[in-house]
């Protein structure tokens, strides 16, 4: 469980006291006071019971003005939501026959092990290697997609199929799991053009496939839309090892244009310093819409807002205060 604020609201709420706070001291600094001189205490007490609440108004005052301030910022809890149950998801019953098939492309090149300032598992901020970001990502990427094809490429100097495209999610979860940053010099680079062209042309291969099944009568999986989503934290960097060689060597824009050739939808993902991205791809008959969606709170967490709470409470005080001055502590010049 976590608590959090909007900072937004905060910061706006700090200004305006501050604003306040300066207003009150340019005119207000030279201003006297009104007092009373007197000899003694023991004539001025009155142990009656409304004077003892007269002074019960500037506290309800007080805690109006305070319970409200604290709404205006939005004080929350965040319950950590369970995981999703990949047999709940998709029951073996219900397998899909149409969705999206797209291709997870991502980076293991030797900058990945560098960490950044990011949301963890349990909501908290700290370092995390950009590789662990990635994995927390795209494992939330794939439980949230049981009915469309996913395949899993890893790229560095050059790129790997680690998995198929499938929609066997304990399979995909479990190949993401073991990805690792190269440390073989000779295996690092930043090939993303040379990923993306061959990606596509698994692509396009899986659909021709497929249309030929669907041709011939067979129950197919329909693929609506084909995705490469890479997911990076850099740009694009070849080994200086492949200098001459065409295809390792691709430039991004080039790779980028055959896929819009093969009809292939293409998204570059970003998380250096922190992935805050969040495409909109196309939805399937039974997929949900597909989204890149960063570490975000308010998917992970089950949010409980505190707010009401307090307006009800700062709205209490002024009705207490408003009965108290007009009945009874009611006065009559």
């Amino acid at each position: 469980m976590r608590f959090a604020i909007d900072d937004t609201a905060l910061g706006i709420l700090l200004g305006v006291l501050a604003l306040l706070a300066l207003i009150k001291i340019s005119l207000f600094t030279n201003s006297i006071s009104p007092s009373l001189a007197f000899s003694r205490l023991t004539d001025l007490k009155c142990p009656s019971w409304r004077s003892r609440l007269t002074s019960l108004p500037n506290k309800l005052h007080f805690i109006a003005l305070a319970s409200l301030f604290i709404a205006f910022v939005d004080p929350h809890l965040l319950f950590p939501k369970s995981p999703v149950s990949i047999k709940q998801t998709m029951p073996l019953h219900e397998l899909p026959t149409e969705g999206i098939a797209m291709y997870l492309v991502l980076d293991q090149s030797g900058s990945m092990a560098e960490s950044v300032e990011a949301t963890n598992e349990t909501g908290r901020r700290e370092l995390i290697p950009k590789i662990d970001l990635l994995k927390q990502v795209t494992k939330q990427f794939i439980l949230k997609h049981p009915s469309d094809l996913i395949g899993l490429v890893s790229f560095a100097r050059v790129p790997r199929v680690l998995v198929p495209l499938t929609l066997d999610q304990e399979a995909l979860l479990k190949q993401l799991a073991q990805i690792q940053v190269v440390k073989n010099p000779e295996e690092d680079g930043t090939a993303m053009g040379y990923a993306i062209y061959k990606t596509a042309n698994l692509l396009s291969a899986t659909r021709y496939f497929a249309n030929d099944l669907q041709q011939e009568g067979r129950p197919p999986y329909t693929i609506k839309s084909a995705v490469i989503i890479v997911v990076t934290d850099g740009f694009q960097d070849p080994s200086r090892l492949d200098q001459g060689n065409r295809l390792r060597t691709m430039e991004l824009d080039d790779a980028a244009a055959y896929a819009k050739s093969q009809n292939i939808r293409l998204y570059v993902v970003n998380i250096d310093p922190a992935l805050s991205t969040a495409h909109r791809l196309e939805k399937g008959t039974i997929s949900q819409e597909a989204r890149v969606q960063a570490q975000d709170t308010k998917s992970a967490y089950t949010r409980f807002s505190l707010y009401p709470f307090f307006m009800i409470i700062g709205l209490g005080c002024l009705f207490l205060i408003f009965l108290l001055n007009s009945f009874i502590l009611r006065t009559v010049p």
